[in-house]
């Protein structure tokens, strides 16, 4: 389990990609209280950071869910929720991971109505993901996401992800590292809530 102190820094940084909030919904409809997440694209300003298209795509084998183990940690970013979904390998073998996991957000065993955005980072990239990352055993890879708009009642439940894996399917809980996390404040009450999420990339 990762040291608060190392999740704060962690944040601290990723929320300077943050910045201002420059995103469009992608659809207007509120859903229901426990409505299934759909997946639409966001809109996200050309100046964040890219991953450069000439990099070489990583051909270690995807990783197994059994070979991984995830936390997630997240705060305010004036009004939204911005964190990361950090995944270790801790398998014996060198595996992979490219791509944007899905995400669905659980109070307990609830999964709550949020719809699931995309970033899009570097549109010159072909699949817009990046290289991916290779990960050594103990190594690890972060996906970073904002949530935002929460209007429904908040949920008591303890909160946590569910992450399914971009190139296997396969599912990863992403157990939530306390005493920071919380929903967002709501903006738009007749809009839905909606998280948009990275592509995993490499912890520097």
């Amino acid at each position: 389990m990762f040291a608060i102190q190392e999740w704060l820094a962690l944040l601290s940084l990723t929320l300077t990609v943050c910045g201002t909030k420059a995103v469009e919904r992608a659809d207007s409809s509120p859903p229901t209280a426990h409505e299934a997440p759909v997946s639409t694209a966001r809109t996200f300003p050309s100046n964040t950071t890219t991953v450069a298209a000439t990099a070489a795509v990583v051909t270690s084998p995807p990783c197994r869910s059994s070979a991984l183990q995830a936390v997630a940690a997240w705060q305010g970013a004036g009004g939204t929720m911005a964190g990361t979904a950090i995944v270790t390998n801790i398998g014996p073998t060198t595996c992979g991971l490219r791509g944007r996991p899905a995400i669905t957000i659980f109070a307990d065993t609830t999964p709550l109505a949020v719809s699931v955005h995309e970033f899009h980072f570097d549109p010159s990239h072909p699949d817009d993901v990046g290289p991916g990352v290779a990960l050594a055993q103990g190594q690890s890879a972060g996906a970073f996401f904002v949530w935002d708009n929460w209007c429904a009642p908040r949920d008591p439940g303890t909160l946590s992800l569910l992450l399914t894996l971009p190139e296997t399917a396969e599912q990863l809980r992403a157990a939530h590292v306390p005493p920071i996390g919380g929903y967002p404040r709501c903006d738009v009450p007749v809009d839905g809530s909606g998280i948009s999420i990275n592509a995993f990339r490499a912890r520097r």
